[in-house]
């Protein structure tokens, strides 16, 4: 099975080709003679940076991205002491349609450093328990009664090729119900495919071994994170919980008698070795249950759900 192709990729406004667009010396105020050369050299590189940009993100690379960023705003500041008020609005012009993608971008990278840190740090986390080389730990959450959990085993003998099976069980969303444990997620529909690793997408989730329960579904927002420095992919999914603050696509309501849960998961595929992969995630679920006691939903999400999780990855990339 192959890794999704990215769909045509939609460009951050930057103009390509900046010397076809700006005047000339000749066309400038006689004051502004000196000044326009830095503006020149300063919307070359501006636009080479903004495509440079345009690639990490596309690619996923969001460390990349940030230093992309900082190059920017580096130009930025200190053009605005030398430039004259030309140059002030031509920076300004070249970077205002991509404001919001600078604000995500460090966003996103802040999130993702912090969600790193989750995964390999022992901060407030505890063991539950330990068996068939899978390790689960939990950690309260302040107001709210329902555990974060996190698992994490190394599937060894393996080749480089099953690092990225492994990936694509997680890319290639629609394909999610048909290895997905226990039959629970029914269905997987992506609303927006917005870039090659960015998604949103409604689960349609089924709780059939819960007696007497409506289905549920969830509004996440997917990313997949490239981190080439450690040899490895990071996805992250996140409920939108408020759906007017979604800019790429509009958030249907749930179909009647069926119950909107939260959700956040974050799985971490590390290549260690030629033939050894570190697998970890982070999980927790609000299943929105209104009678049933939050120290069940606890122990369940702390037992059969991770280990049968990570034994069902185990078997699917064996068997891909």
């Amino acid at each position: 099975m192959n890794m999704p192709s990215p769909l045509k990729r939609k460009k951050i406004k930057g103009r390509q080709n900046p010397s076809a667009h700006i005047d000339g010396p000749q066309s400038m105020p006689s004051t502004a003679s000196s000044s326009a050369v830095v503006d020149y050299s300063s919307e070359l590189e501006l636009n080479n940076l903004i495509t440079e940009l345009s690639d990490s993100v596309e690619q996923g690379r969001i460390f990349d991205a940030r230093k992309v960023v900082h190059q920017l705003e580096k130009i930025e500041k200190s053009n605005y002491a030398a430039l004259t008020a030309y140059g002030e609005e031509q920076i300004q012009r070249i970077l205002h349609p991509i404001r919001p993608v600078i604000q995500e971008v460090l966003a996103q990278s802040s999130h993702v450093e912090s969600l790193l840190h989750d995964l390999h740090s022992n901060d407030n986390w505890i063991l539950a328990k330990e068996r068939s080389g899978v390790t689960i730990h939990y950690r309260r959450e302040e107001n709210s009664p329902i555990h974060v959990v996190r698992a994490q085993a190394v599937f060894k003998n393996f080749e480089p090729i099953d690092f990225v099976r492994l990936c694509s069980l997680f890319v290639e969303t629609e394909l999610m119900p048909k290895w997905f444990p226990g039959g629970i997620m029914k269905k997987a529909n992506v609303l927006s495919w917005h870039s090659k690793y960015s998604k949103v997408i409604q689960m349609h989730i089924s709780l059939g071994l819960l007696p007497l329960t409506s289905p549920r579904d969830a509004i996440v927002y997917g990313n997949g994170y490239h981190l080439p420095d450690r040899n490895a992919f990071l996805i992250s999914s996140k409920s939108i919980v408020d759906e007017s603050s979604c800019r790429y696509c509009q958030i249907p309501k749930p179909e009647k008698g069926v119950v909107r849960m939260t959700t956040e998961s974050i799985f971490f595929i590390q290549l260690v070795e030629r033939n050894v992969i570190s697998f970890k995630l982070i999980g927790r679920d609000d299943l929105k249950f209104r009678f049933m006691p939050s120290a069940l939903l606890n122990y369940i999400a702390q037992g059969h759900m991770p280990f049968d999780l990570t034994r069902t990855i185990r078997y699917k990339i064996r068997n891909f």
